[in-house]
């Protein structure tokens, strides 16, 4: 039997107080007022002033990575001293050169201080021709963020994002079944949304722990492609841990 659909379902409802909630909270970032509510009167948004000042405090410049030896006191073992100095300049070249790595830290920042949820993903490229092998990092919405209902990060099993591709990319990758007309990205009651997934396919890309294997799926939970683990990480997720605002200890929600 095919768990996904259900499991979509209960995502669904585990965020459908939250993600109305956070669609007014952006609207007030946004300062999308009512023209009739605002008409004649002068206003400033002191939501956008307080965010940007704070986003600026916590996240201004790349971080510095630091990869020290954890037993100090052996002064003397050049072995570990150079592997933490080898290892330290991988991860400074790692975080200088990932593509977009500034501008998605920037907007998990920003997700994380004004809907209350900010994610990132890591992709490993391996080479191909020319191209030598290297990481990006994508800028995850954090509405198109999926991940199995839990009280705490450390609970979940399976965590994926939404793709939008175009319906050749859908069909060269994923095969015919992608590009049903209910799986079309359009979207309802935002035209913002609207425009950005006009004439694209929406995929789910999930990563499934438990099996430790990864799933492209239609909205609905068609499974599309099954592969492995490509990357064997530890904690098997591309993604860190959500910036979460305020996460109550029944929920792991803002």
């Amino acid at each position: 039997d095919n768990p996904w659909p259900a499991r979509l379902e209960s995502f669904k409802k585990f965020v459908e107080k939250f993600h109305p909630q956070s669609c007014k909270i952006e609207q007030r970032y946004e300062d999308n007022r009512d023209d009739e509510q605002s008409a004649g009167i002068k206003k400033v948004n002191v939501f956008y002033s307080n965010v940007t000042i704070i986003k600026e405090s916590l996240y201004n410049s790349l971080p510095k990575p630091t990869a020290t030896r954890v037993h100090k006191g052996e002064w003397d073992n050049d072995v570990a001293r150079v592997a933490a100095t080898i290892v330290e300049r991988a991860l400074t070249y790692e975080v200088a050169n990932a593509p977009d790595f500034d501008a998605a830290i920037k907007s998990a920042i920003v997700d994380r201080l004004v809907p209350g949820m900010g994610t990132v993903w890591i992709n490993f490229n391996p080479a191909d021709g020319d191209q030598t092998e290297h990481l990006t990092v994508d800028t995850v919405y954090w509405k198109d963020f999926i991940y199995e209902p839990q009280r705490t990060w450390e609970l979940v099993t399976w965590a994926g994002r939404k793709l939008y591709v175009t319906p050749e990319v859908a069909k060269q990758k994923y095969g015919e079944n992608a590009v049903p007309s209910e799986n079309s990205g359009k979207m309802a009651g935002d035209t913002v949304e609207s425009a950005i997934a006009d004439g694209k396919i929406c995929i789910i890309q999930m990563w499934d722990k438990t099996t430790r294997k990864i799933i492209h799926m239609t909205t609905s939970g068609t499974v599309l492609t099954t592969t492995d683990d490509p990357l064997k990480l530890k904690k098997f997720f591309p993604c860190p841990k959500p910036l979460i605002a305020s996460p109550p200890t029944r929920k792991f929600l803002p």
